[in-house]
């Protein structure tokens, strides 16, 4: 593969965090939950995931008004556990839209 055909060749990265709010919160029957909620199915503190929500995105410039879903669902993505009954983002977002 040439320099060129790299280049045009794009990564689509799937955000599975907001693959789930989507697939929840999308048809109206639930509401967004906040990150704090998020923060709290975790059983992290929520600055945490404030400080992680609010890194930059390398080659953009910094807007403090929006989160970095990357950061985020990397975040949750470490954080995930089967014995707490976390096993997928899906399991996080529920558990966020039930407190």
């Amino acid at each position: 593969m040439s320099k060129k055909e790299k280049e045009n060749v794009v990564e689509e990265k799937v955000n599975s965090t907001l693959e789930a709010l989507d697939k929840f919160c999308a048809e109206g029957e639930h509401e967004r939950p906040t990150l704090k909620a998020i923060a709290a199915a975790l059983e992290v503190p929520q600055q945490r995931i404030y400080s992680v929500a609010k890194q930059p995105k390398a080659g953009e410039v910094y807007d403090a008004n929006v989160y970095n879903w990357d950061a985020i669902d990397r975040f949750i993505t470490r954080r995930l556990d089967a014995d707490k009954g976390l096993a997928t983002h899906e399991d996080v977002i529920l558990k966020a839209i039930e407190m």
